[in-house]
């Protein structure tokens, strides 16, 4: 059974229903298990606990672009990426993050990055990027051969592994690899590394740099453990303040009453999914979400008569029209979702073929 977002053809032939996968874009990421996972008693529960997790990037963003990650377990710390990076022009940068905008806030962020030829942060020329990033903007950057774009390193003896039964001592397994993962896909700061009272760095800046202000809308940059740092895409907003502690990154969230999958110190007991700041992120460095506007599954034929389910958000008014030649399309069904709603085709009984779609006013 195929389903996806707002508009699905379902053609009826014969009286067999035959759903039409349409060619789907996604962002794939593909595991590869260390031994140092592989040969643990707990493997497949682990493997398929990471595995929650990078499906999730692939129903959310439609981008397309394969990862290659390598997992391995280690005894210390929580969890952490080593990736590939790459250097590109910052004007080329701009102009290749400009051909992908999709959204209000991309088109606010835009209009806060100047064209160039230099940064806004520091006045260079270049930017640092993670591999997939720059591949994702359509630079052709590979890592070297036989090697994956990251490994994550992970304490699983510190995790807890599912989301059942947990043991409030534990760290959640699934958020650490969404945070580690978000690193991947190029989150990251030129200041990770450095101390407090460093000075900032004067060569590449790197993305998240890009959208670090001060609360008075002035860019920030620099590691002082007294600074307050906050991302923000139109250095007005604030959507949430940076990490200032050389214990953690500087691309990190600050620690605050409300637990973030990106927060540079995690608390044990506790488990986090991505959220808007997270997802904000993605999307204005040049990540596409889906929006999950109505999904259609479950077509089959009930007492002769063909129908199929759909969900969606709440509140939304969707609109089921039906066609013969795939061309002309005709209106035959409007409800208000609600929750699962059915859709029955009164019409379907005999008919030699006849299409249909969904659409979200």
């Amino acid at each position: 059974m195929f389903a996806r977002p707002v508009t699905f053809p379902i053609l009826l032939s014969l009286g067999a229903a035959v759903l039409l996968a349409l060619p789907c874009r996604a962002l794939v990421i593909t595991p590869v298990w260390d031994s140092s996972i592989t040969d643990l008693p707990n493997a497949a529960a682990i493997e398929a606990e990471i595995q929650v997790a990078l499906d999730d990037y692939q129903t959310r963003f439609i981008d397309d672009v394969s990862v290659l990650i390598k997992f391995e377990s280690v005894n210390d710390g929580l969890g952490a990426s080593s990736t590939f990076i790459s250097d590109i022009g910052y004007a080329s940068f701009r102009a290749k993050l400009a051909a992908r905008a999709t959204t209000a806030d991309d088109a606010t962020a835009l209009a806060h990055l100047p064209v160039g030829p230099n940064s806004p942060v520091n006045r260079i020329a270049t930017l640092t990027l993670s591999l997939p990033h720059l591949r994702l903007l359509g630079v052709d950057a590979s890592p070297d051969p036989g090697q994956p774009d990251s490994t994550i390193s992970l304490n699983l003896p510190i995790m807890n592994i599912g989301r059942s039964n947990i043991d409030p001592d534990k760290y959640d397994l699934r958020a650490t690899v969404y945070h580690e993962v978000n690193e991947v896909l190029g989150l990251a700061s030129a200041l990770d590394g450095l101390s407090n009272g460093d000075p900032a760095p004067t060569d590449s800046v790197q993305v998240m740099d890009l959208f670090r202000y001060d609360a008075s809308g002035r860019r920030s940059f620099d590691t002082k453990a007294s600074t307050k740092a906050f991302f923000s895409i139109d250095g007005t907003t604030d959507l949430v303040q940076f990490n200032q502690d050389d214990q953690g990154d500087f691309h990190d969230w600050a620690e605050s009453s409300v637990a973030r999958v990106q927060d540079a110190f995690a608390g044990p007991g506790t488990f986090q999914d991505q959220g808007d700041a997270e997802l904000t992120a993605l999307d204005v460095i040049g990540y596409t979400q889906v929006v999950p506007t109505v999904v259609a599954s479950g077509g089959a034929f009930t007492n002769g008569k063909f129908g199929f389910d759909l969900l969606g958000t709440l509140g939304k008014t969707v609109v089921v029209d039906v066609s013969t030649d795939l061309k002309t399309w005709t209106p035959v069904w409007t409800n208000t979702l609600t929750g699962l709603l059915h859709f029955t085709d009164n019409q379907s009984s005999g008919a030699p073929h006849r299409a249909y779609r969904a659409r979200v006013l």
